[in-house]
């Protein structure tokens, strides 16, 4: 598509303007890019320098979201400019809050979402040594809105942003680099950033304009990760699959990415992703989405068999699904609350639970999910690992 075009020709009008939303709002450029060396330094991670007290460990949040503010629009995508005149059900709300509609769905966004000062502020009053951003569900749909004729230019300028931020604050955090793994170049990009400037780990998102990464299309990327032994952060869509039974009460929110979590990675161990790829290492956000309740249906599916079913419908995975949740995955704690943290260390090993808040979006201190944690009353080595020594090792921070 021309920048010249009229958007028209592609979109209707009414549907545009649902895939517009979120796009321009939250895309800002950033200065230089942090260089080699800069990256190298801010990689070290000191547990006896990070003690908060003699007595507290360290804390890790692998689960951070951050939308940078938007400083300029891209002077060389006229497009961009179009789709801010299409930005419609944007306002702001009584807290200075911004309020906005995507694909039909309202969404509200806290002022801290943008404001990386204040961030690091409820941070540091959350006693969080180090948090790792990345920005979940917000890269396809940012794609949608920005609809250039490159993602790939884009989504290098986003990292671009976070990798550069990130060395500013090198003390209190990292980032992962944000990618569309259906891309060839995805690939280049994740060695681009994690080589030259210092991301930690992969994110991306469960499924990619309503294609789950369970694709073959995708084992291009899961060899990458395996054989570079990088941890891959797969946080569920912005708009989940079914969204169209999920226009009311946060439901996209509540129960639709949970929901996108655990049907993405049921497809992926049912068609064999793990087998093919035995030593990869995947993070599902919100203590695994719907899946620790699910598993026991999996196993059981499973061990039914698939007598009748046609080749394409039988799964081929070479064990029990539950299997997996201790060679393959990991998953943090966040959902508010210290039973499900119980039900997912029980699942998958204290060695595999991690500590992320989903902070920005969701604008409750950190220090709340600490204390979920910590009224388990944990042995001392398994409250460790999961505030902060499971992370890491899992993103080579030490």
């Amino acid at each position: 598509m021309s920048n010249e075009e009229p958007l028209e020709r592609h979109y209707p009008r009414r549907s545009f303007i649902k895939k517009a939303g979120i796009g321009v709002l939250g895309l800002g450029i950033a200065g230089s890019i942090v260089s080699e060396s800069e990256a190298a330094k801010k990689s070290s991670l000191n547990p006896d320098s990070m003690r908060i007290k003699d007595d507290v460990s360290p804390i890790i949040d692998v689960h951070r979201h951050w939308l940078p503010e938007t400083k300029q629009l891209l002077a060389n995508y006229p497009t961009m400019a179009k789709i801010a005149e299409y930005m419609v059900g944007i306002k702001k709300g009584s807290g200075n809050e911004v309020i906005m509609v995507v694909e039909g769905i309202t969404s509200v966004f806290d002022p801290r979402m943008g404001d990386l000062t204040l961030q690091l502020e409820d941070q540091k009053r959350s006693s969080v040594t180090k948090s790792i951003l990345s920005m979940g569900p917000g890269l396809e749909t940012i794609c949608k809105a920005a609809f250039w004729d490159n993602d790939g230019d884009l989504i290098r300028q986003i990292n671009d942003v976070y990798l550069s931020t990130v060395a500013e604050h090198p003390e209190q955090l990292e980032s992962m680099v944000n990618v569309n793994p259906f891309r060839k170049d995805s690939v280049k990009e994740c060695e681009r950033c994690i080589n030259d400037l210092g991301a930690k780990g992969i994110s991306i998102p469960t499924s990619w304009e309503g294609e789950f990464v369970s694709s073959s299309d995708v084992d291009f990327f899961w060899e990458y990760s395996e054989d570079r032994g990088i941890a891959v952060f797969m946080h569920p869509a912005f708009i989940p699959y079914g969204i169209e039974n999920m226009h009311e009460y946060k439901l996209e929110e509540v129960v639709g990415r949970p929901c996108e979590t655990a049907l993405c990675i049921t497809k992926m161990i049912y068609s064999g992703v793990f087998d093919r790829f035995p030593k990869l290492k995947v993070v599902l956000p919100h203590m695994g989405g719907a899946l620790p309740n699910i598993i026991g249906r999996l196993d059981f599916a499973y061990r039914m068999g698939y007598e009748g079913f046609p080749a394409e419908e039988k799964a081929v995975c070479k064990r029990m699904p539950s299997d997996y949740l201790k060679t393959n995955l990991f998953v943090d704690i966040m959902g508010f609350s210290s039973l499900g943290i119980r039900h997912v260390i029980d699942l998958f090993g204290a060695d595999r639970v991690l500590f992320g808040t989903d902070y920005g979006p969701i604008p409750f201190l950190q220090a709340e999910h600490v204390t979920k944690v910590r009224a388990l009353e944990l042995r001392p080595n398994e409250e460790e690992s999961i505030l902060w020594k499971n992370a890491a090792e899992l993103f080579k921070l030490v």
